[in-house]
């Protein structure tokens, strides 16, 4: 079943953050949701979650939805390693080191989160929420941080382990289109 957002309002302390928003997140496609910084792209992500309350309209679809998210911070136990940190959602280590190898961090497997690069703590933030089980995948802005001779890798497995699940990506990138073979576009425009 599609998500379906209708003319949805969200206010923080008193000011609209989205106002009047209608969207449809079509289900198990990779669905975009673009716009500038500050647009309320996180915000919307933020209440499908159901971390905040929408003040006006509707929310349809997301009934029994399993969802895993990458959030703007990667939200890894620094103190633990990153095979560690994978073992939170999955015990299957064939996926495991097979979604280190396709994302080129492999040889990081047993350092602690801590010692690895901004990019590398992406993408363990990326396989995180892939492996674990769900049928709605958030990702806010997911790609921030990772070199561009490695992101394409990232891109596949993103698209390899998402196919027939429901993919939201956020994204202030319009280019993040083209690594993807067919998506939905949701424009959201500043208030």
């Amino acid at each position: 079943m599609d998500i379906e957002l209708k003319n949805v309002d969200i206010k923080i302390s008193d000011k609209y953050i989205v106002e009047s928003f209608d969207g449809t997140f079509i289900d198990n496609d990779i669905n975009l949701l673009i716009g500038k910084s500050g647009s309320g792209k996180t915000t919307i992500l933020r209440a499908l979650m159901g971390f905040i309350q929408i003040d006006k309209g509707e929310i349809k679809g997301l009934d029994n939805k399993k969802i895993s998210a990458v959030f703007q911070e990667d939200r890894l136990i620094e103190s633990l390693s990153l095979i560690k940190n994978l073992n939170i959602v999955t015990a299957d280590q064939e996926k495991i080191v097979k979604a280190l190898k396709e994302t080129e961090i492999y040889e990081a497997r047993n350092k602690k989160v801590r010692e690895l690069s901004g990019g590398m703590k992406r993408r363990a933030a990326i396989i995180r929420a892939l492996l674990k089980e769900s049928d709605l995948i958030i990702m806010d802005e997911p790609f921030v941080g990772i070199d561009k001779e490695t992101l394409l890798k990232v891109m596949n497995y993103v698209k390899e382990m998402s196919a027939g699940k429901t993919l939201i990506i956020a994204t202030h990138d319009e280019n993040v289109h083209k690594y993807f073979d067919k998506n939905n576009f949701i424009y959201v425009k500043e208030n």
